[in-house]
């Protein structure tokens, strides 16, 4: 036997993306007024109040934002950084130094991907033999990683002039 009171549960639609959510419960107050607890995150740009299923990214800083105030900033990397208005202007261009990829030695692309050949155990020396292998995804062309390590380009070392030997005034 059930002494205690019922929980009561209801639906709500989220106003922002129209997802649905069941079996949400419902609270009430002493003045006999009633809501359903809905799980919302308000984004700290405009205030907009955004479930789980909203477009939302959570930037640098810990807060949560809608998709509306996001700013990608190039990092140097395929994904860019997502930060808000205030992260971003704090970030500061990075000049960062070229290093040339390995590429891919038939058509020259850097879409590469590692591989590793094992060959078992070699029977005159006892010893595994394995070799790491690329495979370019843009042509489809595979061979051992050494023929795909870019080549540093050689530096060419500075001249220097020397100077002629400049007499120093004397005073007299």
């Amino acid at each position: 036997m059930h002494t205690g009171p019922m929980r009561r549960f209801d639906s709500a639609t989220c106003p922002n993306c129209r997802t649905d959510f069941d079996c949400l419960p419902v609270e009430g107050d002493e003045d006999g007024n009633c809501y359903v607890v809905f799980p919302v995150t308000a984004c700290a740009t405009c205030g907009v109040l955004l479930c789980p299923c909203c477009d939302q990214f959570t930037c640098e800083c810990a807060q949560v934002h809608c998709s509306e105030h996001v700013i990608l900033v190039p990092d140097g990397t395929p994904n860019p950084l997502k930060c808000c208005a205030a992260c971003a202007s704090e970030c500061a261009p990075l000049e960062l130094p070229f290093e040339p990829a390995a590429m891919c030695p038939d058509c020259g692309s850097i879409d590469l991907v590692g591989e590793l050949a094992d060959h078992g155990v070699d029977p005159d020396t006892g010893y595994h033999d394995a070799q790491e292998l690329f495979r370019c995804l843009a042509c489809g062309a595979r061979g051992p990683a050494e023929d795909a390590e870019a080549k540093a380009p050689t530096k060419i070392a500075a001249q220097r002039e020397t100077a002629a030997a400049i007499p120093a005034r004397q005073t007299a």
